[in-house]
């Protein structure tokens, strides 16, 4: 029930946050919006709906239109198919490195957090015009420049403010978990530091699994500033292009995209928690 109300509630306030946006007929026609015809034409293409409309048509699965005419699901379904791929390394960039804090020398773990730390306070639209500098200063001829160069490196970008987040609450919780009897204890018996770190995993994957809901977050939140800095087509831009234009049917779908898979991540998150919790008992 809290899903539902959650994501419904989200959609309803976008929908109120948005009222008091810029009139779609001012951004869309600019100094023509004084024309009562070109406006009035405006309006009868782009006719406003009541929240009521709007949540009656939702339960139909129609989104509506963008401004342009075109319909709202096609270019949603568009901007996923850019992100997707680049949210799918993205996050296993921060995987990795989540594993390999969890894996590094004890010695190395409390520089390590405060590094992350510093790291997660950066904003994230800093990161990515740090990484756009470096791909326009490098030389255009190294290797995957001319094609994968610059996609990579914003998926670098995207990665790097949930990797800070989790870097430094893995080598928290690591160093944390170092300390205790239980890992003192697997050491007697024989096991090598690495297996050691193996078993101390499921502690740390329990104490970082809420996290995953400021993952999802995370990367939706830099997707809103690495995609147009890079000029990259996706969720992020399409954002931004829709709130630029008070385009209404597209941004509340977009509120509802992204309120869905926060929560989702949320519900991950306890099932996962849960499950941990049912094994250890």
């Amino acid at each position: 029930m809290w899903f539902l109300l959650s994501v419904i509630g989200a959609h309803a306030l976008a929908f109120v946050v948005i009222q008091i946006l810029p009139d779609p007929a001012m951004v869309a026609l600019g100094i023509d919006s004084t024309k009562n015809s070109a406006r009035e034409s405006f309006e009868r293409a782009n006719k406003p709906r009541t929240y009521l409309q709007t949540l009656a048509d939702l339960g139909h699965a129609d989104f509506g239109t963008t401004l342009d005419g075109v319909s709202v699901a096609e270019e949603i379904g568009r901007a996923l198919l850019a992100s997707i791929p680049r949210f799918l390394v993205a996050a296993l960039l921060v995987v990795f490195v989540v594993f390999a804090i969890s894996i590094a020398p004890e010695p190395t773990l409390r520089p390590v957090r405060y590094l992350s730390s510093l790291l997660s306070f950066f904003p994230p639209f800093l990161i990515a015009f740090v990484g756009l500098g470096l791909l326009v200063s490098t030389d255009a001829t190294f290797v995957f420049a001319a094609k994968w160069g610059g996609w990579l490196l914003s998926a670098i970008c995207l990665a790097v403010p949930s990797a800070a987040l989790l870097g430094a609450q893995a080598a928290d919780v690591t160093d944390r978990n170092l300390r205790r009897p239980f890992a003192t204890t697997v050491r007697a018996m024989g096991a090598s530091r690495f297996q050691q770190r193996l078993r101390l995993s499921r502690n740390l994957v329990m104490e970082l699994t809420p996290t995953f809901e400021k993952l999802v977050t995370g990367l939706l939140t830099t997707a809103l500033f690495v995609e147009p800095i890079f000029g990259q087509a996706g969720l992020g831009t399409t954002t931004l292009q829709a709130i630029r234009r008070t385009d209404t049917n597209l941004l509340l779908a977009l509120v509802l995209l992204f309120a869905l898979a926060v929560n989702v991540a949320r519900l991950l998150s306890n099932l996962v928690r849960s499950s941990y919790g049912l094994q250890t008992q």
